[in-house]
């Protein structure tokens, strides 16, 4: 289980370097498929065991009664636990905050001075290492800083301690021979159900009640419009590179280069015009609309000529190909808007 979930964090850390973006968009919709799937199916199957689990409890030795009032027991010493363990992390978390904010003034001092240093010859990458190191340390400072956990974080951590799939499979797999087994599972479907309907069903409620908010979306747009600038800008350095050459060396086509140039800044100009209007539709959304309409228009033609069978499978497949690469491209751009 272990190794699943470190596999997991490591796929997933290097699926934007590894995998292409058709893989990713793929990767994405399977596994929404396949944890729907897996997540219900483990459920139901346990709802099923459940009645042959209560029927193996022997009420000589510990009652059914008995075994679901050691759950409820169990489940409000694991509320309390958590509680409890949850106030000295958020004192640390808070000590870490109040630490961050005295620091990451002092980090962007750093970055300034050794941005405005030039490098010395053949240094240019230990440079270039340094000032990313001083960001990642800049960029971890503010962010404790500015999104710390307070008392009412807290407060939703300690009561989102639900137990599940992983409780229950974790007690069935203790071997036939352990003493209390059949009611040590019982117990464990008793701290799982209870744990997910009273912490699970209330805890919209507590969020409200505590006033927990989430990311401002004011906030969220201008982090995405600086995002976005930094990403401009980095198509605009490929642009105006001098030495752009083609695959087999030879230079691009300026009329070409030139069009480039002129589409980064028609988006980047779409994109500024659609944060700052963010409840008029922009260019950006009015052109993925407007492409929509074309490539149905285009799917609707390519059925009917298959429907007439005036041109070849192969052929009809080729087109087939293109229009859904077309899809996926404007249902990946619509999602990651």
């Amino acid at each position: 289980m272990l190794a699943a979930v470190v596999a997991g964090l490591i796929s997933g850390h290097q699926s934007v370097t590894r995998l292409t973006a058709q893989d990713r968009l793929s990767e994405r919709t399977n596994w929404r498929t396949i944890q729907l799937l897996l997540e219900n199916g483990v459920f139901l199957l346990m709802g099923y065991e459940i009645a042959a689990i209560v029927d193996e409890v022997d009420p000589a030795v510990l009652s059914i009664a008995e075994s679901v009032g050691l759950g409820l027991a169990l489940t409000l010493a694991l509320i309390v636990i958590r509680a409890l363990f949850a106030v000295p992390l958020i004192a640390s978390l808070r000590a870490r905050q109040r630490r961050a904010a005295i620091l990451a003034p002092r980090l962007d001092q750093a970055i300034d001075k050794l941005s405005a240093r030039t490098p010395p010859e053949g240094g240019e990458e230990r440079h270039k290492r340094m000032t990313a190191l001083f960001r990642r340390r800049h960029a971890d400072m503010t962010f404790q800083a500015n999104e710390g956990l307070d008392w009412r974080g807290g407060a939703v951590l300690a009561w989102s301690g639900m137990r599940g799939v992983v409780t229950l499979a974790a007690a069935q797999s203790l071997p036939h021979e352990t003493p209390y087994r059949q009611q040590l599972i019982l117990i464990a479907f008793t701290v799982a159900i209870v744990t997910l309907v009273l912490q699970g069903g209330t805890l919209p409620l507590v969020i409200r009640w505590l006033g927990v908010r989430g990311t401002d979306e004011a906030t969220a747009r201008q982090e995405l419009a600086q995002l976005a600038t930094e990403i401009t800008e980095a198509a605009r350095g490929v642009l105006d590179n001098a030495s752009l050459r083609r695959d087999d060396g030879g230079k691009f086509d300026p009329e070409l280069v030139a069009a480039a140039r002129e589409r980064s800044a028609a988006i980047s100009a779409s994109l500024a015009s659609e944060l700052a209007n963010p409840s008029q539709p922009g260019p950006v959304t009015q052109r993925r609309e407007l492409l929509r309409l074309i490539v149905g228009a285009e799917q609707a033609a390519l059925l009917d000529a298959r429907a007439l069978g005036t041109y070849s499978s192969q052929v009809l497949e080729r087109a087939q190909r293109f229009i859904d690469a077309e899809l996926t491209r404007l249902d990946g751009g619509s999602s990651d808007h």
